[in-house]
């Protein structure tokens, strides 16, 4: 797919990314960072606000919060009990964190900066993606935007193998459930958000690679390097257990392939469209997720809305948006255009044409 007018560069940070989360319909939550060593380069997340100013969607700075020494390389955010939650995978260990969220005066934000909870400064910064598409407009008529302040609570050691490394986490759907995935190849189970380990899952020989909740949150799949998908019973009685069913994949050909992503959904059928994006990054892709989009004029105004436009899904002028993240510092957007229709005055031109020749066709045969 090539691209068009609503795709392209949305932000760029100074660190490597690894791990992608919308927050909101409108805000997205980025993570990474270089690691321990002390190389300069920060470890932390960032979050974006994201809109669309006609043209093409734009990004703008929400917040920046630094985890110290601590890269973070998986995550995932719940709301529970009326409370959000975002638990990071760092190193060994699942970091649990409250997101608060604050309305803040455009205006105050715009200027440069505003002062949150905990007496730090987060400026609110444009982005390249940004320049001059901020309509004075929006700030006549949205009074208030989200903030978000990132506090640690509890943190958990998730991984226990000969070099501990937390690959993976997932929160369940109702948020009572947290699992986590490591090196040592073991499942482990967690109530939520107290972060109490309930049972161990052992089926897997090798590292995990994903993990996910069915929408009932009864069954959990899990895969890992070793080319299993396993999927697992988490509802009942705590203790051993076995996998429900095991699943290979058996390529063509004598292929290498291996299962590296797992998602559980609800059978849905209609059409499928594939399409490629090439050279969309200049490493490895290490993180997708899709932006609720609608149509201009369906959702009100394109780049506002209540609550500063968080409740309600981006207007714009495509199908869909996926938001993609690499370790080269970079988050990109990428625009899937409503299929092509025919215009309706080549259909009137068409039916017109079709009657002509049936009632010639008629008239020559007698009819």
């Amino acid at each position: 797919m090539s691209r068009n007018r609503c795709d392209g560069l949305l932000a760029k940070v100074d660190f490597p990314l690894y791990t992608l989360e919308t927050l909101t319909n409108r805000h997205v939550l980025v993570a990474g960072g270089g690691g321990a060593s002390n190389t300069g380069v920060a470890n932390g997340f960032e979050i974006f606000e994201i809109s669309h100013n006609g043209n093409k969607f734009v990004a703008e700075e929400v917040m920046r919060h630094e985890t110290g020494p601590n890269v973070v390389m998986n995550c995932s955010i719940r709301n529970a009990q009326g409370r959000t939650y975002l638990c990071a995978g760092q190193e060994s260990h699942c970091q649990l964190y409250r997101v608060n969220v604050r309305m803040v005066d455009v205006a105050e934000m715009r200027r440069g900066s505003f002062r949150a909870e905990n007496g730090l400064v987060r400026r609110r910064r444009r982005t390249v993606s940004e320049n001059d598409n901020i309509s004075k407009a929006d700030i006549g008529t949205v009074d208030k935007r989200m903030s978000f302040e990132i506090r640690p609570c509890d943190s958990v050691q998730t991984d226990f193998g000969d070099d501990p490394l937390q690959r993976v986490v997932r929160i369940s759907h109702n948020g009572k459930l947290m699992a986590t995935g490591g090196v040592d190849g073991k499942v482990r189970v967690w109530s939520f958000p107290q972060m109490q380990l309930l049972f161990q899952l052992e089926g897997h020989t090798k590292e995990l690679d994903d993990l996910d909740f069915s929408p009932c949150d009864s069954q959990l799949v899990s895969i890992a390097k070793d080319g299993l998908a396993l999927v697992w019973s988490v509802g009942g009685v705590t203790g051993a257990r076995e996998p429900l069913r095991t699943l290979t994949c058996q390529p063509p050909n004598g292929t290498k392939y291996r299962f590296r992503r797992c998602r559980l959904r609800a059978p849905q059928w209609g059409r499928i469209r594939v399409l490629q994006v090439k050279n969309a990054h200049g490493m490895f892709v290490t993180g997708l997720a899709f932006l609720p989009v609608g149509a201009v004029g369906a959702g009100g105004a394109v780049g506002a809305g209540g609550a500063g436009g968080a409740g309600q899904a981006l207007a714009s002028r495509s199908e869909a948006a996926l938001l993609s993240i690499s370790v080269d510092n970079c988050v990109y957007v990428h625009s899937v255009p409503y299929p092509r229709t025919v215009p309706a005055w080549v259909a009137i031109i068409l039916i017109v044409f079709v009657l002509f020749c049936t009632f010639t066709l008629c008239s020559y045969l007698g009819i």
